[in-house]
């Protein structure tokens, strides 16, 4: 209990809006008090609570008028109080929005997405990937969640390349973080791409990639990860952290050039195949 005390009271808007129902449980019941034998109609807590919200709001339909004078002190009180409050919550909701919407930009909020494709970290072949994702018809409509330690200029001029509005949604952080992948919500993503950093050097970006795969495994079990090597060596070390299938840069280089000087007329082929 004293929890949800606690987190309600950390809300902008949560003592107007507790001010405001003291008042208007206290304005129903003074007004049913005082006023229960001078109306046409019967009075009780729900017509003064009628009255109450009525006045507050500064609605004023008149069929409940105060005609005692602490009725009509008790009304002039809750007038008063009325506008206040209502332009106090109305513009600490508007800030709440605002700034929840900053913070989500941000990549500082937890998405609410569900079978997503995780994307960690990011590299020059990230666009890349998304556009193949786009094309494939199983993943074409499926939300992208991308998870990396970019700065939140960087993630917004990002965005506007890839014109993915509402579909591409942001997490920022240390991405070997539990606290950071659990914002991502990767318990419920289809499936995940572990890229490598190449904002560090090769060994580093590896080295990251596989705390960052060791992260994903332990808090999704049965998640697909497809990880990326930047070296050959660091293969391995990314399957016993728990990838499905690594792909190594070196590995895809080597073999595509060594195939293409085997069979020259195969270049052709693979470019329409990559295209």
């Amino acid at each position: 209990m004293r929890r949800l005390w606690t987190a309600w009271t950390e809300r902008p808007f949560a003592w107007p809006l507790t001010l405001m129902a003291g008042i208007l449980v206290a304005s129903a019941l003074g007004f049913s008090y005082y006023e229960s034998r001078t109306q046409a109609e019967e009075v009780g807590f729900f017509e003064g609570l009628w009255w109450a919200m009525v006045t507050l709001f500064t609605v004023g339909y008149g069929d409940f008028a105060p005609k005692t004078m602490p009725g009509r002190i008790l009304g002039m009180g809750v007038m008063a109080c009325g506008i206040g409050l209502v332009s106090t919550i109305t513009g600490s909701l508007a800030s709440s929005m605002v700034e929840r919407r900053i913070q989500r930009r941000r990549g500082l909020l937890p998405v609410n997405v569900q079978g997503h494709v995780l994307i960690v970290n990011w590299n020059g072949h990230g666009p890349t990937l998304l556009e193949r994702l786009r094309r494939m018809p199983t993943l074409s409509g499926a939300p992208v969640v991308l998870a990396a330690d970019m700065e939140p200029g960087a993630y917004e001029a990002l965005a506007d390349t890839l014109d993915l509005g509402a579909a591409l949604s942001f997490v920022r952080g240390n991405t070997a973080s539990k606290a950071v992948l659990e914002r991502a919500n990767l318990t419920k993503a289809r499936l995940a791409y572990v890229l490598g950093r190449d904002v560090v050097p090769p060994n580093e970006a590896d080295n990251h990639s596989v705390l960052a795969t060791l992260t994903l495994r332990s808090l999704a079990p049965g998640l697909t990860i497809y990880a990326e090597a930047m070296h050959d060596a660091s293969r391995e070390h990314l399957l016993r952290a728990g990838a499905t299938k690594v792909m190594g840069r070196e590995e895809l280089a080597g073999r595509s050039l060594a195939f293409m000087a085997a069979h020259p007329v195969m270049q052709d082929v693979l470019h329409a195949i990559w295209r």
